[in-house]
């Protein structure tokens, strides 16, 4: 019905879809995730540019590091 709800994961803490906010917002979903937690307002975040997250899995660590390596507006957290 128009009133059901389908929930598909529930993640209480930062989530690895959000982890582009680190690199691409003022202020990533770790920040806001306290400011939540504490009550604290939540600021209005803006994009500063699009941006794509992936999960590196083992097998493909030294084809991420050597992408970049070679794009200096890519970024990797291990």
């Amino acid at each position: 019905t128009d009133d059901d709800v389908i929930v598909n994961e529930i993640a209480p803490r930062p989530h690895n879809s959000g982890h582009y906010s680190i690199e691409a917002c003022d202020f990533s979903q770790f920040d806001t995730h306290i400011l939540g937690v504490l009550g604290a307002q939540l600021p209005a975040i803006k994009l500063h540019a699009p941006a794509v997250m992936l999960n590196v899995l083992g097998q493909h660590v030294e084809a991420a590091e050597k992408y970049v390596a070679e794009n200096p507006s890519a970024h990797l957290h291990m």
